[in-house]
């Protein structure tokens, strides 16, 4: 057995194993803990770059960054941003904003 590499401190990795038994152990994580836990690691851009920093800011997404955009233009959106469905982001004037996807008809 070796510590998985995702879990190292709680979790373990072999190649083959029998389960006796499994013991659930209650998480208790602040709301932020748990949104670092889920979408930081695992949120990822087109580009596999990450969606977000260590503090749970928004990162430019590829098309974004290729205009010229800083992870500081997204900081306004506060952290742990997420769009809506039926929404879009744009990159105007140095800023992101929110907008609803138009419909092509």
């Amino acid at each position: 057995m070796e510590p998985h590499p995702d879990y190292e401190e709680t979790a373990f990795s072999t190649r083959r194993a029998l389960v006796l038994e499994v013991a659930e152990d209650p998480v208790q994580m602040t709301e932020d803990e748990a949104l670092r836990a889920v979408c930081a690691r695992y949120s990822l851009w087109s580009d596999d770059s990450r969606i977000y920093d260590d503090d749970g800011f928004m990162l430019p997404p590829p098309e974004h960054r290729a205009a010229g955009a800083t992870p500081e233009f997204d900081r306004h959106l506060g952290r742990w941003f997420q769009t809506l469905p039926g929404h879009t982001m744009a990159l105007r004037d140095g800023r992101v904003f929110v907008a609803p996807q138009s419909s092509v008809g």
